[in-house]
């Protein structure tokens, strides 16, 4: 094989056409905005948050969600650990990893905080465990009746089954317990049930959903136990209610929130299109069994009562891009958070909705509590630590995770403009 030198490569010449150039111009005047919003919320950040740990990873990780423990230290700091995976070149190796997280004791909301800079030797992220992946990870998630046993989505379009007690670190690829086969085209939809050991959804970019149950599996390979087939594009996301054992959700680049009766799974028992674009994300709320988010690619954020679904209840207005991901809080009934391509993790707080006949800001709804403008690049994933009350851990695709609490002054606080995040162009 010959290798042209780049300076006698014609494919490698500059492109000096207008529309070339008018395009570079255009980036290079955005990564400026960005840069400066991040030195202004750089500036607000001690004003803002009780605390904001930023690391940087070898490589991105699509995909983030806190582990149920948290261990003291004995050193006014606790542990927490984060599930990740790796979404590497084809050139390196992909791995699910564990990171380990050292946090102030006090941010379990029992006692004041003392933020007080720890010993130089003590690492507050490490690399706990990592176990070679086939490739890029694109969700991992954790069985809530065994925190041992991991799934992730594969770019394949298996689900992988493993079980983290048994394996070492570095040990060479990883081969998993169990590999749930149907899916023909890579997916991102992954939840373990909540109520069943063993049994989990997958959905995918081949239009399906997928229910297993492994806990009784012989086999290596497992086939799903049912394939529902009512989307009619991309399944981007799949939930189990939280309250109900029978109900669970999807939704779909073809617009429309499924919601599936475990009774009666030959067809979904509510269709709601009402968002414009694309829904990305969905998410049952912990506390009430009627209450249900959806974040889309319109830039918006629905809130549903299941008990009345002609209609969403409630559209929360604030991104400035496709949301990706809504999760409601673990502590508090009525908060919930999203991320999207905006670069930013809104915090709502619906119990803050204005009275009837009052307007809202064109830039953002009442609801808006807080906005996170820590990152300079998409957001991949975020999660409410479990056990740390408002601790939110987000990824971005630049390689940066950030573990962050706001004040309890803005937590207390009626909602806040968009000046509050350090990140408006004053």
């Amino acid at each position: 094989m010959t290798v042209a030198s780049k300076s006698s490569s014609p494919s490698v010449a500059r492109d000096t056409s207008p529309s070339t150039k008018s395009l570079r111009s255009d980036i290079e005047v955005e990564q400026k905005i960005i840069n400066e919003e991040y030195k202004i919320w750089k500036k607000h950040c001690p004003l803002i948050y009780d605390i904001v740990l930023s690391t940087a990873l070898l490589w991105p990780t699509l995909t983030v969600e806190w582990l149920p423990d948290t261990l003291p230290q004995g050193n006014g700091f606790s542990t927490s650990s984060l599930l990740l995976g790796t979404h590497t070149s084809k050139n390196a190796s992909d791995y699910v990893q564990v990171m380990d997280v050292n946090l102030p004791s006090a941010l379990d909301g029992k006692s004041s905080i003392n933020l007080q800079k720890p010993d130089e030797n003590f690492n507050q992220t490490s690399i706990k465990q990592k176990f070679q992946h086939k490739n890029e990870v694109n969700k991992a998630r954790y069985n809530p009746f065994d925190p041992n046993f991991i799934a992730t989505m594969a770019i394949t379009g298996d689900a992988l089954i493993f079980d983290r007690s048994a394996i070492t670190n570095d040990s060479g690829l990883t081969v998993p317990k169990f590999t749930l086969s149907h899916h023909t085209k890579e997916g991102w939809g992954l939840a373990w049930s909540p109520h069943v050991n063993g049994q989990l959804l997958t959905g995918s970019e081949d239009s399906t959903v997928a229910l297993w149950d492994i806990q009784s599996v012989t086999e290596s390979v497992v086939k799903p136990k049912t394939v529902i087939d009512s989307h009619t594009a991309i399944v981007n996301d799949v939930q189990w209610s939280k309250k109900n054992t029978n109900i669970f959700g999807s939704v779909s680049d073809d617009l429309s929130l499924h919601l599936h009766d475990m009774r009666s799974l030959r067809r979904p028992v509510h269709k709601c299109v009402e968002h414009t674009m694309a829904v990305n994300s969905l998410h049952f709320n912990y506390h009430s069994e009627y209450a249900l988010a959806t974040g889309s690619a319109d830039d918006t954020v629905k809130i549903w009562d299941l008990r009345n679904l002609r209609t969403s209840w409630q559209t929360l207005v604030g991104h400035g891009a496709d949301v990706t991901s809504v999760k409601w809080s673990p502590h508090e009934g009525s908060v919930l958070a999203s991320a999207g391509h905006d670069r930013r993790v809104l915090i709502w707080d619906l119990s803050k909705i204005e009275d009837e006949g009052s307007e809202d800001s064109g830039d953002y709804s009442s609801e808006l509590l807080f906005m996170h403008g820590g990152h300079t690049n998409n957001i991949s994933d975020f999660d409410w630590n479990p056990n740390l009350p408002w601790v939110i851990a987000s990824a971005s695709e630049d390689n940066i995770i950030q573990v962050w609490r706001p004040t309890d002054a803005i937590i207390n606080s009626c909602p806040v403009p968009k000046s509050s995040e350090g990140s408006d162009n004053e």
